[in-house]
């Protein structure tokens, strides 16, 4: 049978069991019966007591930390691990450029200077920049819900590298046709940065652009028909005006052009 401790408060038992849970308050019957004079003063004023039985209340433990210098050296070697991975990938090539890029933005983020990259992957500062601007070019194609034909096109060949990261300029709308036209018509780095060009000078000249529609092959051939129009040698005004025709897609453009060459 559990041992009982008694309280007297002014004629009054509380009892109490030290086999209940600690902090349990007593009953509002026992808890009213200690009211009085206790601690009251000369006023007669009478205030609460509560009596909690021995228990831990809102003692806490102390964490001494076991195991925390293990765990940190555990961490750093995981970190280590997984940084001498990532710099194997680059190392070796693994994986598409587009996955590379990647790994490349995630070093630069742990705080690897292009100059350390260089050090040990041996990817240039300039291809380092390149790949990681063409990769969020890319993955703007994605967003764009690009084809899977154009995006696979685009990833399996690293020679678009160059030619996504000239198209940084672009909208993701405009990026997604001159993509399409890259792919199409094979164009090189110098084309691309050509064609981003032409679609930008489209968008932001209105000079003689009427009868251009805003498709890549109209806005290269608007390029080199301003061109044409600005040249004063007749030879050189009629090879722009006939570089222009190759490019032009829409009726009113070839008319247009084809206006310029009968009067050259």
């Amino acid at each position: 049978m559990a041992t009982q401790f008694t309280l007297l408060a002014r004629g009054a038992n509380l009892d109490f069991n030290p086999w209940k849970p600690p902090n349990r308050r007593p009953d509002h019957k026992q808890v009213s019966s200690i009211r009085g004079s206790i601690g009251g003063g000369a006023s007669g004023g009478r205030r609460r007591v509560e009596i909690s039985p021995p228990g831990l209340g809102s003692f806490k433990p102390p964490n001494l930390g076991y195991g925390s210098s293990r765990a940190r050296d555990e961490q750093s070697r995981k970190s280590e691990e997984v940084v001498e991975s990532m710099m194997e990938s680059l190392r070796n090539g693994m994986g598409s450029w587009h996955t590379r890029a990647k790994t490349i933005w995630e070093l630069q983020q742990m705080g690897f200077t292009a100059e350390q990259l260089y050090d040990v992957a041996l990817v240039t500062a300039h291809l380092q920049t390149a790949m990681v601007v063409a990769s969020k070019v890319y993955d703007s194609l994605v967003l764009a819900q690009a084809s899977s034909e154009l995006l696979s096109a685009l990833e399996s060949n690293e020679t678009h590298v160059c030619s996504l990261y000239e198209l940084r300029i672009l909208s993701s709308k405009q990026r997604k046709a001159a993509a399409e036209y890259v792919v199409e018509k094979g164009l090189d780095t110098k084309g691309a940065e050509e064609l981003a060009r032409a679609i930008k000078q489209h968008e932001r000249r209105a000079e003689l652009r009427e009868g251009f529609s805003p498709l890549p092959g109209d806005c290269l051939a608007l390029m080199h028909y301003r061109a044409a129009k600005e040249s004063s040698q007749a030879d050189e005004k009629q090879s722009l005006a006939q570089r222009a025709l190759e490019f032009a897609v829409s009726e009113a453009a070839v008319e247009k052009i084809s206006k310029l060459l009968q009067n050259v």
